[in-house]
């Protein structure tokens, strides 16, 4: 029974482009279940990381999931606009996704996939940053 309790949130579907530029915005869809019988009751973000071997950085989103209700199986769609820094290095990085509180990173809601890294985050696909196209970082 301890399995119905609260919210069971399923990360359904996520859209990310192959190529973003350091300095620019890239726009990232995730839809979503809540498959629980509690919404979440607490402002936790739809946060992104970027991560290489040398490297990370965060992309928090203005996507709160605070108040999502159960849902069925009728996902809600969310797309985000993040700001890729321009002092992200050029490169290929692993995309990772996590339900971050918005006062304190480190508090992450647990997301039903497969894949998930030990520090609260799950990795959802590869992409690569590029320079911006006039070979400057801003």
């Amino acid at each position: 029974m301890a399995w119905m309790m609260g919210q069971r949130l399923v990360l359904e579907e996520l859209t990310h482009p192959d190529e973003v530029v350091a300095g620019a915005d890239a726009q990232i869809t995730s839809s979503w279940l809540n498959r629980g019988i509690a919404p979440l009751y607490h402002d936790y973000r739809v946060t992104y990381r970027l991560r290489s071997d040398s490297d990370s950085t965060v992309l928090v989103t203005d996507t709160s999931l605070e108040g999502f209700l159960p849902t069925g199986n009728d996902p809600t769609s969310t797309t985000a606009r993040v700001a890729i820094a321009d002092t992200v290095a050029a490169g290929d990085y692993t995309l990772d996704i996590a339900l971050a509180h918005v006062d304190d990173l480190d508090l992450k809601v647990p997301i039903a996939v497969t894949d998930g890294v030990d520090d609260g985050w799950y990795e959802v696909g590869e992409l690569s940053v590029a320079k911006p196209a006039n070979g400057c970082e801003n």
